[in-house]
């Protein structure tokens, strides 16, 4: 369950700095700033890791939790190095990343089969 709850928190966060409207200004204004760094915005995959990292030093992700007694702790708690602690993070960024473009993709392949029928 937090697995899914850390995987449509990334993609939902994703989307809207992606596609939605009200990020375009700033997408806009990344890309003229900041070149070809600017444009990573664009990108859904590329996005969805740096969303995914983000939520998960936040919110402690899937693979920065240790459970006890049911009682969940976050791994800078737990972590017996620094090193441990960050590759938990970039481990989250992967399976943000993963789950987002998978599901970015099936909705698109639907939405794109709705049009053909109508």
């Amino acid at each position: 369950m937090h697995l899914l709850l850390f995987a449509i928190t990334t993609w939902g966060i994703t989307n809207i700095i992606v596609t939605s409207d009200l990020f375009h200004p700033i997408r806009k204004f990344a890309e003229r700033r900041l070149g070809p760094v600017g444009t990573l915005f664009n990108c859904f995959m590329c996005t969805s890791f740096w969303v995914g990292v983000g939520v998960s030093l936040a919110l402690v992700g899937p693979a920065l939790h240790y459970t006890y007694n049911g009682m969940t702790y976050p791994a800078w708690v737990t972590a017996r190095s620094h090193a441990a602690f960050w590759l938990g993070a970039v481990m989250d960024g992967f399976i943000a990343s993963g789950f987002s473009w998978a599901l970015y993709i099936f909705l698109a392949t639907r939405h794109n089969g709705e049009d053909d029928h109508e």
